[in-house]
């Protein structure tokens, strides 16, 4: 051959190989026929056509196994196809799930039509397992881009499983408590799980297994085939405190940094649990699930608190919410709660009223304001959450979607009140209140107490707490505002004794009383016997109004009383008010 051409287009070179082959150079993209010269004559070839291979290698398959036990070899193993040029190489970067940071990587090796790469039996695959990721190269020169990440979950080691640590043994309502299995298990059941540790099926006499359902807002008993699965809590009561307890074989759940694992949450409450075998930070849930408010946890009483490993809690949403559990790189931080320990004259503060009865502690009432909240449901607020057995709450006089506000709080304004009550199916016992008053401050702000049944009124930041006799129609108000707006509307025109105590007394008590707003008035605080004789005088002076305290100290003076029932009177110009008080 003389020469050599393609579209018309000389090649710049060309080489004979054979009698049926020719090689040649020819410009970039030229295609058409392809016409070649001899001494004998000239020679035409038609549907010649030049292909620049623009396309990476494609990811076939990932031949990798998805789980693998502690101490086992593992082989990453995948398979590449490229149709226009061959595979030239192959990458994969892989690290563990829970501890993040940069990925290490790995040049894998040819294997027939696959790529491998094995790690040692010594390698650590974390807690949660790892997640890897490949990449490969061709002839052309041209690379793919990495996979998305895979997961390789860790599968037990023991046909025991993990064991489930349960330290709270007993019979009461106060005694249960949330557990949960991170694992998905290859028996799924709570027999399979807590019967063969427990003895049989759940029995009344020696434990008990409940979940929350939310769609019937009902707490449904378990049985022995009731399915068990990573992301749910459950409710377990045990009377024996010599067992213990495991979660049977399983794998750790399928989640990476891509794609962590899911709960899917319905309307109201959800009882949900840790799908990890670690702790995790409800603040960094609630960041990965902006609308999701907080986590109520039980330890004998509701709580504000984060997912323990092995534990759960209660969570609720408006309307249908895909809950993102996210895995924390570089370490898991602690859990701090929104409430704002601020002088209640800023724009951001929230009081917790803490109710106790017989055995039971609620502690999650309150009242606050914040601008960040909202008029309606928002992440600040709490509500009462699912009933057990026994019951003790703070309700206040608001709903959503039928649950109660039991923490209402509201865009921060001058004044305000909050109304509630304090429900119960306990004996009917004294109810006991408190609340730390220690950060309050001196400001222009006022903050009262008001027992609506037992028409008694005291100052919250004087006093940090308050007994009741229980009754089903108790009601309460808490006033805030300036001082005389919480004069105005608690008051009206008359002075009041709010509180005596103690009461009953050992000699020595303080009184805290009420004047409404108005010129300045004369006030006196005397004790009475049952005759109506004046047999002490505990404070005569002059006031505006206010609210204020005195207190009755024995003395040479004022001789210590006999044990006996006597009146505290509050006299004015205006009226005369009177309240009992126990001497011992």
């Amino acid at each position: 051959a003389t020469a050599v051409s393609i579209g018309g287009v000389v090649a710049a070179s060309f080489n004979v190989v054979s009698a049926t082959s020719i090689t040649a150079v020819v410009a970039s993209g030229a295609s058409g026929a392809v016409t070649v010269t001899t001494p004998g004559g000239i020679a035409t070839k038609t549907g010649f056509t030049f292909i620049i291979d623009t396309t990476p290698p494609v990811l076939a398959s990932n031949n990798t196994v998805a789980s693998i036990s502690t101490g086992s070899a593992l082989t990453f193993n995948v398979t590449y196809s490229d149709v226009e040029s061959t595979v030239t190489g192959a990458t994969v970067e892989y690290r563990v799930i829970e501890i993040g940071g940069t990925p290490t990587p790995a040049t894998m090796v040819a294997s027939g039509n696959n790529w491998i790469f094995s790690l040692p039996v010594s390698t650590d695959f974390g807690v949660l397992g790892m997640e890897y990721r490949f990449k490969a190269t061709n002839s052309a020169g041209l690379s793919s881009s990495f996979s998305p990440y895979y997961t390789l979950q860790v599968a037990t080691t023991s046909v025991a499983g993990l064991t489930i640590p349960f330290t709270v043994f007993g019979t009461k309502t106060t005694d249960y408590r949330i557990f949960s299995v991170p694992l998905e298990l290859n028996n799924p059941t709570l027999g399979d799980v807590l019967s063969d540790d427990l003895g049989g099926s759940p029995d009344i006499k020696k434990w008990r297994a409940a979940h929350y359902e939310t769609a019937s807002k009902e707490t449904v008993y378990l049985n022995a085939s009731s399915p068990i699965g990573p992301g749910k809590g459950y409710w377990l009561l045990i009377k024996d405190n010599t067992v213990t307890l495991d979660t049977g074989p399983g794998k750790t759940v399928n989640t990476n940094s891509e794609n962590t694992f899911t709960i899917e949450l319905k309307d109201g409450w959800n009882q949900i649990g840790n799908p990890y075998n670690f702790d995790v930070n409800w603040n960094d849930v609630q960041a990965a699930n902006p609308t999701v408010g907080k986590l109520m946890v039980w330890n004998g009483s509701y709580a504000e608190g984060s997912l323990k490993k092995y534990e759960g809690g209660f969570v609720k949403v408006t309307g249908n919410v895909s809950l993102k559990i996210p895995v924390i790189k570089g370490g898991r931080t602690t859990y701090s709660s929104d409430v704002k320990e601020n002088p209640i004259d800023e724009i951001d503060w929230k009081v917790i009223i803490s109710v106790k009865q017989s055995n039971m502690q609620y502690n999650l009432g309150g009242v606050g304001m914040s601008p960040k909240a909202s008029k309606g449901f928002d992440v600040l607020d709490n509500f009462t959450l699912p009933r057990l057995n026994d019951y003790l709450e703070f309700n206040h006089n608001r709903k959503v979607g039928g649950d109660f506000y039991s923490s209402d709080i509201v865009p921060t304004e001058e004044n305000h009140q909050w109304e509630f009550s304090i429900d119960s199916n306990l004996p009917s016992e004294p109810v006991y209140m408190s609340w730390d008053n220690s950060y309050f401050g001196n400001g222009d702000k006022v903050l009262v107490l008001e027992d609506l049944k037992q028409n008694v009124l005291l100052n919250m930041s004087e006093r940090s707490a308050y007994s009741f006799p229980f009754t089903k129609d108790n009601r309460f108000r808490i006033l805030y505002g300036s001082l005389d707006y919480v004069l105005k509307e608690s008051l009206s025109e008359t002075a009041r004794i709010l509180s005596v105590s103690p009461n009953p007394s050992d000699g020595q008590f303080t009184v805290d009383y009420a004047v409404p707003n108005g010129k300045e008035q004369p006030v006196t605080i005397s004790i009475l016997d049952l005759m109506g004789k004046t047999v002490g005088t505990v404070a005569n002076k002059n006031h505006v109004g206010g609210f204020y305290k005195a207190n009755w100290e024995t003395s040479p003076a004022e001789p210590r009383l006999a044990g006996a029932i006597y009146l505290i009177q509050l006299k004015t110009n205006k009226n005369i008010t009177y309240q009992r008080i126990i001497m011992r």
